[in-house]
Parts: C-alpha cells; sequence; structure tokens
C-alpha cells in the first residue's frame, strides 16, 4: 500500500500523534479560543487573520534565508542520519514490527514522535524549497512506517 505524505500526516493527527493545527495545508481558521485575543479595532470588530499557504511564502533576507538553507540542506539530513544510526535506529524500529521480531527497541520510547514531526517538519520545508532526494527519502521513511502499521493492525485481527 503506497501512502501518500498529506495522508501520512492526516491519520496520525487523527490518532493524537501530529497535532492537526500543525499542518500547513488546508483552510483552517482559527478556533474561537483562539479568535478571542485578537484585539478589537476601532470599530469594536474583531478580525481573524487568514493563514498563508507555506508556499507562498518566501523568506530571503540575509537574517533567516541562510538559516533555513542550513537547516534544509544540513539539519534535516543529519537527524534524519541520527534516527537511521544512533542507539540502534530508531527508524529500525518500525521494520521490527513490519518483520515482527520482539523486543529491543532502538532508542527512548518517545522517538516515534520525533520521527513522525521531523517526517511533518520536512514537508514544509519541501513545500517552499523541492528537494527531489528529500522527497525520495521521506517517501522511503513514510513506507517503512505504513507497513509496520499495517503488520499491526492485522497482527492484532
Amino acid at each position: 500500500m503506497r501512502s501518500t505524505r498529506r495522508k501520512f500526516i492526516r491519520d496520525f493527527s487523527a490518532l493524537g500523534l501530529i497535532p492537526m493545527g500543525s499542518m500547513s495545508w488546508g483552510a483552517a481558521s482559527p478556533s474561537p479560543r483562539v479568535a478571542a485575543f485578537y484585539p478589537p479595532d476601532m470599530n469594536g470588530e474583531r478580525h481573524s487573520l487568514t493563514p498563508v499557504p507555506i508556499e507562498q511564502v518566501t523568506i530571503e533576507d540575509t537574517f533567516w534565508g541562510p538559516k533555513r538553507r542550513v537547516w534544509q540542506e544540513t539539519t534535516i539530513r543529519d537527524c534524519f542520519h541520527k534516527f537511521e544510526n544512533d542507539r540502534g535506529g530508531a527508524l529500525n524500529n518500525f521494520d521490527k514490527v513490519r518483520d515482527g521480531v520482539q523486543g529491543g527497541h532502538a532508542g527512548p520510547p518517545w522517538y516515534d514522535g520525533l520521527i513522525y514531526e521531523m517526517i511533518r517538519g520536512s514537508s514544509d520545508f519541501l513545500l517552499s524549497h523541492p528537494d527531489p532526494e528529500l522527497d525520495r527519502q521521506l517517501d522511503g521513511y513514510i513506507e517503512r512506517i505504513a507497513a509496520a502499521a499495517d503488520t499491526s493492525i492485522l497482527t492484532q485481527n
């Protein structure tokens, strides 16, 4: 089963593993609780903010521009490299579930959530600055996670 990045994030959001409000796409409007913090204008009316899709945002200044390039070109890859290799490779936990291997969870139990967030955050970078290599890498991780989820569901039934 092929899982798209959008479907992956939607499904894991439904499970509460990724906060739904953190998604970059969609026409989300502020909740009434958040809207209450918008101060009224001179006529006493409240106006909400309209989200701007990330692919329509360009940041090319001397401060944030270079930092974003380092994050996309170096930091994201370094984080995934660590998830693949450090402490037994936390990404390998999904392969173990897929293959039915018991025990030996690599890394702290909360690493799975960090992997989901890394995929979500990396997807945001890809929307504003496409990178075919990183795109393929994320698709590979999503396939591994989806295969583990499919296996886990089958063994529970």
